[in-house]
């Protein structure tokens, strides 16, 4: 993959002040989409949101308050200053089948959103993201795609920069809604995470149910709860589709793995 191009650095936003802050949704849960978001926030946008009470997705007590949440983000930054990116279980499964690496899928993902936001802020030079994988991915991916000066800064619990934390309320928001959605067409309710609680025996009720091959269009297939779901009835990756049979790779496989672009 070329990542030539642009003029994108990696230094320090100086925040506050005018920013993009990318956040994502659904990365660890076996059941759903992943969802990536982006928001852009300066001093007056910011303090607006924050006298609604905006903060990191994770610390809202409910899906339902995360929910009004998103729409009053929505509202107050107004058209063209956020941008969501879903990619449902199948699209996220044949990426991945090809990519082999979540970070980089994140890093894409993160990349086109804040480009996209670009769009209607083109004079904003500074991006936040949160840190995960190689600190300079973001800012290599967002440079196939904006030309501009851009300052991109990943760093750890990047929420608690407002930009951010208004991504991730977003993301979290549209990661419920296709949840739901699921919940509606396949019937039982889809827990989050990957391995506590009622995810392993929902995975194998559905499988059951719907047969092996409908978990590609519910679940992360690279998840190994996908093995021990499957081995419940009796079934393997063998009866799965191309993008179903793919395993998360080991982290020092991952590091040597090199995608086709």
């Amino acid at each position: 993959m070329n990542l030539e191009g642009g003029n994108i650095s990696q230094s320090s936003c100086g925040a506050p002040g005018a920013r993009v802050g990318v956040d994502e949704s659904g990365k660890g849960d076996f059941f759903g989409p992943l969802v990536v978001a982006a928001a852009y926030c300066d001093d007056t946008l910011s303090q607006r949101l924050r006298s609604v009470g905006v903060k990191d997705s994770k610390l809202f007590s409910s899906d339902r308050a995360a929910i009004a949440a998103a729409e009053a983000v929505a509202g107050i930054l107004g058209e063209g200053r956020f941008a969501v990116l879903c990619i449902p279980c199948g699209a996220y499964n044949r990426i991945y089948a090809k990519m082999r690496n979540l970070n980089r899928m994140l890093a894409v993902a993160h990349a086109r959103c804040i480009a996209k936001v670009l769009e209607a802020v083109p004079d904003c030079k500074c991006a936040v993201s949160d840190q995960f994988g190689d600190d300079k991915a973001v800012a290599a991916e967002l440079a196939l795609r904006w030309s501009g000066a851009v300052a991109v800064e990943s760093r750890p619990r990047a929420e608690s920069d407002t930009a951010v934390a208004a991504a991730s309320i977003l993301a979290r928001a549209r990661f419920v809604k296709e949840i739901e959605a699921l919940q509606n067409r396949f019937g039982p309710d889809l827990p989050k995470g990957a391995t506590t609680g009622m995810v392993l025996p929902v995975a194998v009720s559905l499988a059951k149910a719907y047969g092996p091959v409908a978990l590609v269009d519910m679940c992360k297939c690279h998840f190994k709860t996908l093995d021990k779901a499957l081995a419940a009835i009796g079934a393997s990756r063998d009866a799965m589709p191309p993008e179903g049979r793919v395993k998360s790779l080991p982290p020092k496989a991952v590091r040597r793995f090199r995608a086709k672009p």
